[in-house]
């Protein structure tokens, strides 16, 4: 079953995807490897990036955008899927929530 999720693209503005399964994020991360970077704060669903596990290694550019949504420390590289999951761990289509919060981060509304 597929799900809704968010494309933050390096450059660019953020657009929905379609994903089903980890090949899906790993084709809008353009990567092979990626890995789950977990939102601080937005508990209504658990919300997570998927960005490439080797972006910096491989000096991919910085995403300050996806870093500054996802609230996260340090410089994350490449493009990232922002997606939610239920309490069975499922994927779910991005809530409003989260799509207030890419929104409102980025000035931009997500097509």
């Amino acid at each position: 079953m597929s799900s809704l999720a968010i494309l933050i693209p390096v450059e660019g503005d953020p657009s929905y995807v379609s994903i089903t399964d980890y090949k899906d994020l790993n084709k809008h991360a353009e990567c092979s490897c990626g890995t789950i970077v977990s939102h601080p704060t937005v508990r209504s669903t658990e919300c997570y990036a998927w960005v490439d596990d080797e972006g910096l290694l491989v000096n991919k550019a910085y995403n300050p955008r996806l870093s500054g949504i996802m609230e996260y420390p340090a410089p994350l590289a490449g493009n990232g899927v922002i997606c939610c999951s239920d309490d069975l761990g499922d994927n779910v289509d991005v809530n409003k929530e989260v799509i207030d919060m890419v929104e409102n981060f980025t000035g931009k509304q997500i097509v």
